[in-house]
């Protein structure tokens, strides 16, 4: 039986190098830019708090996050963005609420289910979703998301309707049958990276929620069926084909908002090696996974 997870899939969708060097070789960059960073200690924070945890506590969870950046590394500008951040988190956590409606019923919980690929192996699809909360007589999938000033909710919202990764997510809900309620989408808890002075003037400018219908589970489940049937293939035969693969998708290659270059741009150029530990740490990613942690 072979393992998948919904977030090498969509991986595989931007850059089947990327996907490949990640999650078949184990490569994670040892430092991903700021906004990954923050990112991740908003969204620690979060779990801590979904979790039940106290205000201390997720200060604390956001702060092991932020401690792994090495300020040394970062040039000026990018330590100035990333000093000023950070205090935003620090800020807006008191200032996080939920609805005493939901009912919060796991957080970062994995989940499973069984899928026949192409050629009849059995492919265990595994995720792991933020929260899952019962609201309104309905369950709904939780996505943590942090976004720069410039993007729009809207922007969000429409690319989350659309989503392969939420409708994997729902789709696996609903197989596991731990719940009785008809899985009605994911809630997008947003958190916009607004200057800190903004936010001391108004905390809830930062914030953002929306109940958010998702794509048909059925075409979901489909492709996570192509894709992981040619993935799989791929995987045994990737590294006798990789000079066909270097010519990537220029937008994938810029990474995210264009502003991030993806991390092995440069191994792809010729100009740096996954074995520079300097760069890149080696793990077992589903070993990672499995034991709850960030998930590359």
């Amino acid at each position: 039986m072979d393992k998948i997870n919904v977030s090498r899939i969509q991986d595989s969708f931007k850059c089947e190098v990327y996907a490949h060097n990640r999650w078949r070789l184990g490569a994670q960059p040892v430092f991903e830019g700021v906004p990954m960073r923050i990112g991740s200690a908003w969204h620690a924070a979060m779990e801590s708090l979904m979790k039940g945890g106290s205000l201390d506590m997720a200060h604390q969870a956001a702060a092991n996050v932020l401690s792994t950046v090495d300020e040394s590394m970062l040039p000026e500008k990018k330590l100035d963005e990333f000093i000023e951040q950070s205090e935003l988190v620090r800020f807006l956590i008191p200032h996080v609420s939920f609805p005493p409606e939901w009912e919060i019923l796991q957080v970062e919980t994995e989940l499973q289910m069984n899928l026949e690929a192409l050629d009849g192996t059995i492919i265990t699809l595994r995720g792991r979703p933020d929260a899952v909360i019962r609201w309104n007589g309905k369950l709904w999938h939780v996505q943590h998301k942090t976004t720069n000033k410039s993007v729009s909710w809207p922007f969000y919202e429409q690319a989350i309707a659309r989503s392969f990764h939420e409708a994997a997510y729902t789709a696996m809900l609903e197989a596991s049958k731990l719940y009785s309620e008809p899985v009605a989408g994911t809630v997008l808890l947003g958190m916009r990276k607004l200057s800190l002075a903004s936010a001391k003037k108004d905390p809830q400018s930062c914030f953002h929620r929306a109940f958010i219908p998702v794509m048909d589970r059925a075409r979901a489940l489909q492709t996570i069926v192509r894709r992981g049937s040619y993935i799989l293939k791929e995987d045994v035969v990737f590294e006798a084909d990789m000079p066909l693969q270097l010519l990537q998708n220029r937008d994938s290659c810029l990474g995210s908002f264009k502003n991030m270059p993806c991390a092995f741009l440069e191994v792809c150029n010729g100009q740096r090696k996954l074995e520079d530990p300097a760069y890149f740490k080696h793990v077992d990613p589903y070993a990672v996974y499995a034991e709850g942690e960030e998930t590359p």
